[in-house]
C-alpha cells in the first residue's frame, strides 16, 4: 500500500520536490565553486572595463561619463566579440548540470530517489534562474558603484532592475540551449567548445543574412545571435527613446551594412525573441531528457 501511494504521488508534479532539486544543484554549484567563479569573473571584467575607462578619460577621452554603468554593461554584452561575455557565464553555470550528471552518472542518484523528471529538469532551471538573477543584481548594482567612484554622479539610475533583467534573459538563452545541448549530446568533455562552436556560426550567418538582406525585426527570434541587440535597445530607449539608433552589423572593413530603427520597437522584438528562445529550448531540452535511456 505504501509502495502504490508513494508511486501515485511521484506521478503528479510536486513543487516541494522540484525545490529539494534546487536545493541540491545550488550546494552542487557551490560545491564545485561555479558560481564564486562566475561572480569573481564577472566583478573582474568590470573592473577591466572600468580601469579601461579611466585609461581613456586621461587621454582626453572621457564619453558620456554620467552613463558610464549602463555603457560598461552594453560593451560587455553588445557585438561580434563583446557577446562572449553572456555566453560564457550562460556556459559555465550550465555546463555540468545535464550533461556532466549524465556523462558521470550521479544523474542515477537522483532518478532512484521518488522524484520525477521534470522536476529533475526544472529544479536545475529554476536554480540557475536564481543564481543568475542575483549576479545580474550584483553585476548591474557593483557597475554603478565603480562608475560612481570613477567618473562621479550617474544618471537613469531608475534602469537598473530592467538593466539586470535584460542581462538576465541575454543569459538565460544560453543556459536554456546549454541544457538542451547536454540532454541531446550526453558529453560533458567538449560542451563549451561545441556551445562556443555553433554560438560563432549561428552569429556569423545571422550576419550574413543581414548583409544580404538588411536587418528586418524578425531576426531577433534567430535563436543565440538574436539576444544580441537587447540591452543596447534597452540603454537608448532609456535615454532617447523617441530618436532612432543606427544598429550596425559587419565580419570587417569589407563586409558592413546598418540600418535605423528605433529604440523601443527593438527593444520589444528584443525581449520577445529571448523569451521566445528560451522557452523553445526548455521544451526541447525537456522533451530530450525525459526520453533518455540512462543506464546505470
Amino acid at each position: 500500500m505504501r509502495s502504490v501511494s508513494a508511486n501515485a504521488e511521484k506521478n503528479s508534479f510536486s513543487l516541494h520536490r522540484m525545490w529539494s532539486i534546487v536545493d541540491y544543484e545550488l550546494k552542487w554549484d557551490i560545491r564545485k565553486k561555479k558560481v564564486l567563479f562566475v561572480t569573481s569573473f564577472t566583478f573582474a571584467v568590470i573592473i577591466l572595463a572600468v580601469a579601461l575607462f579611466r585609461s581613456f578619460s586621461n587621454n582626453g577621452f572621457y564619453g558620456n561619463s554620467e552613463n558610464l554603468w549602463s555603457t560598461i554593461i552594453l560593451v560587455l554584452t553588445k557585438g561580434f566579440i563583446s557577446g562572449i561575455f553572456p555566453m560564457v557565464i550562460g556556459g559555465v553555470i550550465a555546463v555540468d548540470s545535464i550533461a556532466w550528471e549524465i556523462d558521470k552518472g550521479t544523474i542515477l542518484l537522483l532518478l532512484s530517489q521518488p522524484v520525477r523528471r521534470s522536476e529533475i529538469y526544472f529544479g536545475k532551471f529554476t536554480e540557475k534562474l536564481l543564481v543568475m538573477f542575483i549576479i545580474s543584481l550584483l553585476l548591474v548594482f557593483f557597475s554603478v558603484i565603480l562608475s560612481s567612484i570613477t567618473a562621479g554622479y550617474q544618471e537613469h539610475l531608475i534602469w537598473i532592475i530592467p538593466t539586470a533583467t535584460s542581462f538576465l534573459l541575454e543569459v538565460m538563452v544560453f543556459i536554456s540551449f546549454t541544457f538542451m545541448l547536454g540532454a541531446l549530446v550526453k558529453q560533458s568533455g567538449f560542451m563549451m567548445l561545441m556551445l562556443t562552436g555553433i554560438y560563432f556560426l549561428v552569429l556569423i550567418g545571422s550576419v550574413f543574412l543581414m548583409l544580404k538582406d538588411r536587418f528586418h525585426m524578425w531576426m531577433t527570434f534567430i535563436p543565440l545571435a538574436g539576444v544580441n541587440n537587447l540591452l543596447m535597445s534597452l540603454q537608448h530607449f532609456s535615454i532617447e527613446p523617441g530618436r532612432k539608433v543606427f544598429l550596425n552589423y559587419d565580419l570587417g572593413p569589407t563586409m558592413s551594412g546598418g540600418v535605423w530603427v528605433y529604440p523601443s520597437q527593438l527593444l520589444i522584438y528584443s525581449i520577445a525573441g529571448a523569451m521566445f528562445s528560451i522557452v523553445v529550448f526548455t521544451i526541447i531540452g525537456y522533451a530530450l531528457f525525459s526520453r533518455l535511456e540512462i543506464k546505470g
